[in-house]
């Protein structure tokens, strides 16, 4: 009998690690049609629309009509229920981050990215939709202040889910891995507060490059030591119990190494 229950507990110890261990695991959503068949079967995808479908020639608006038609002839199934991701950085999206909300323009701005976001989920009812670069990403405090939940509120209302970015833009020659730590923990401890104020997921951007900021190294891609330094600080990430569950893979259209492998490799790190 005592050997049976110290069996039970073994057993049931084991069964509670494994679970704990697979409660870590994140979950990488990838660009559709990017990846070969065994990875891509396997994982949740998302619809990239940028620039090219939303503002094309560059004026500083949000153009509905190309969007509406962006969407028809890309994501062709109207049922679809994966994820779609909207990205603009145009003069509207720098008014909102660097503008207050007394700005003169801050009411026309933020209605421009809430219609663009309910046009987008009136045609796709069922997919989950986000906007790239809110909340808005900083490496300093003194860039922290573009972000205010009250002049955000509206948009991060709107959307789905939350799809900032937590992009690395120092190599570990440049900076220290403590600031790396705090970079990511003061970013996404953000993320996080305003996430939590209306029920909303974080979901970041990650990229295994340097982002293009850096004049010197932008571009390249990270050594293992800082890429995974990078992804387990994102992992064990907690705020207030709650932890990061999915990251929006990027890859952008250049192909500069081989796709696959790299997601595998982060797919292993990121378990």
């Amino acid at each position: 009998m005592y050997k049976k229950m110290i069996r039970i507990i073994y057993l049931l110890i084991l069964q509670l690690t494994l679970i704990n261990c697979y409660a870590q695991n994140i979950v990488p959503i990838i660009q559709s049609g990017r990846y070969n068949n065994e990875i891509s079967s396997t994982r949740e995808h998302y619809y990239f629309f940028g620039r090219y479908y939303i503002d094309k020639e560059n004026r500083g608006i949000i153009n509905l009509t190309s969007l509406e038609q962006g969407i028809n002839k890309v994501v062709k199934d109207v049922d679809y229920n994966g994820y779609i991701l909207l990205d603009i950085e145009n003069k509207i999206y720098q008014e909102l981050k660097s503008e207050t909300i007394y700005h003169k323009n801050y009411h026309k701005n933020i209605n421009a990215f809430v219609e663009m976001v309910e046009m987008v989920k009136a045609l796709r009812p069922n997919a989950k939709v986000g906007v790239y670069g809110f909340p808005f990403n900083f490496n300093y405090q003194a860039q922290k202040k573009n972000n205010d939940f009250e002049k955000l509120k509206p948009l991060l209302k709107t959307v789905d889910f939350f799809a900032p970015q937590i992009y690395v833009y120092y190599t570990e020659n440049e900076k220290s891995d403590d600031f790396l730590d705090k970079y990511i923990n003061d970013n996404l401890s953000l993320y996080f507060d305003y996430a939590s104020k209306i029920n909303k997921k974080v979901y970041p951007f990650i990229w295994y490059k340097i982002h293009p900021y850096n004049k010197k190294y932008g571009g390249e891609v990270m050594s293992n030591k800082q890429y995974w330094n990078y992804l387990n600080n994102i992992k064990n990430f907690r705020y207030k119990g709650k932890k990061v569950e999915k990251i929006i893979y990027w890859e952008p259209s250049e192909e500069t190494i081989t796709l696959d492998k790299k997601l595998k490799e982060t797919i292993n790190l990121l378990k």
